[in-house]
């Protein structure tokens, strides 16, 4: 299937025709809901920190990492994906082939996201903060070990 597909994370899912709407502030991203439940998609986009669309060809399109996801995450049944005209044996009165439509169909999951508030940039910052400390604390005492 030659299609575009969006990652979470490192996490991969196809996604529909048109399927993305973000703009500067936010917006959502529709994609197919593959084998996962409900509830391992939800805990994807929650520990997620960038959004990437990978093109048709395979290759990176865009990447976003400004975005968070809203805990709003619908699941649409039926969603056409596709529609598809097959030949039929039947001719018009013309002559020519009767074609019919058939629509693909897949169940889809409609993600929000948003540009993080002023408390979730502060509390990521802290968090990022603490991270260097231990790594810091970590080179500090390696060096003291080894008599540096």
């Amino acid at each position: 299937m030659n299609i575009e597909k969006i990652k979470f994370g490192n996490t991969e899912f196809y996604l529909v025709p048109n399927g993305i709407s973000l703009g500067k502030e936010g917006g959502e991203i529709t994609f197919q809901k593959g084998d996962l439940s409900f509830e391992e998609i939800e805990s994807i986009l929650i520990k997620n920190d960038t959004i990437s669309q990978i093109g048709l060809s395979g290759e990176l399109d865009w990447s976003r990492s400004d975005m968070i996801y809203s805990e709003v995450l619908t699941k649409q049944a039926n969603y056409i994906v596709e529609t598809i005209k097959i030949d039929t044996d039947k001719k018009d009165d013309n002559g020519n082939v009767i074609t019919e439509t058939n629509d693909i169909k897949t169940d889809v999951m409609i993600a929000e996201f948003r540009l993080p508030d002023i408390r979730e940039e502060l509390d990521a910052l802290k968090k990022e903060n603490e991270t260097i400390k231990q790594s810091l604390g970590t080179i500090l005492i390696s060096n003291l070990e080894r008599g540096v």
